[in-house]
């Protein structure tokens, strides 16, 4: 299967181990998956889950993390993927980990550690440096209140195209496969809409857009039917529905 760049989503093979709760990016067109929560012994176990979408197939690198942990986050700089903080089972880490992306192989960086632990927050590569952050806008100093979603969502995904700002999936206890839209050029003064579902019910998955392709990705989480997923899909939902 070749990735789309355009079109409702469409499932994926599915992954090798199912997780919740993942680190996800994409890297030179391959979509990465690491970490969550999964169902062995002892429920972290730090996989670094790989797809090719010109193979269609995904890899499971020999590789895991050195200290596996879910809920954490993932930026890319060059050829390295910086992994910080994230739950190993007990709270929030400080650990700064480095997957070298052309080799496959974990670092920790003992002199780098967090201030404070910290874990299910967001993060982002800008100008070489790693921002671990919470949605503030530190430019005006302030937070902006746009329009509510039309289903409140626990454990969603989110991808962007530059303009448009997908939010999909989660809920909680229920799980929904819907997808909202919002125009990012219309301000403060837009509204949600509805676009195509995803193909599952899912919460707490991985997601992920690749700028090179357009395409975006969902891979893993968890629904009530199921348990933990290996399912995964990828799409562009429309963003004019």
């Amino acid at each position: 299967m070749t990735a789309r760049v355009s079109g409702p989503w469409v499932a994926m093979p599915d992954l090798p181990v199912a997780v919740s709760r993942p680190a996800t990016f994409v890297w030179e067109g391959k979509l990465y998956v690491i970490g969550g929560e999964d169902e062995g012994d002892p429920g972290r176990n730090g996989y670094v889950q790989v797809y090719d979408p010109a193979a269609g197939a995904w890899e499971l690198l020999p590789d895991a993390m050195p200290d596996p942990v879910s809920n954490a986050c993932a930026v890319v700089i060059g050829d390295k993927a910086y992994v910080p903080g994230g739950d190993p089972g007990d709270g929030a880490a400080t650990t700064f980990r480095v997957l070298d992306l052309a080799t496959g192989t974990w670092s920790v960086s003992a002199d780098d550690e967090l201030p404070e632990g910290r874990y299910a927050n967001v993060c982002a590569a800008v100008g070489g440096k790693i921002y671990l952050l919470g949605g503030r806008d530190p430019a005006a100093d302030a937070w902006e209140a746009y329009p509510d979603l039309q289903v409140g969502r626990g454990g969603p995904g989110a991808w962007t195209d530059g303009r448009y700002l997908y939010v999909g999936g989660g809920v909680w206890s229920d799980q929904v496969p819907s997808v909202e839209v919002y125009d990012l050029q219309q301000g403060d003064s837009g509204e949600w809409a509805f676009t195509d579902e995803l193909v599952l019910e899912r919460r707490t998955f991985g997601h992920a857009a690749d700028p090179g392709s357009g395409v975006f990705y969902a891979v893993g989480g968890f629904n009530d039917s199921e348990g933990f997923l290996v399912g995964a899909e990828m799409g562009l939902p429309d963003p004019t529905p």
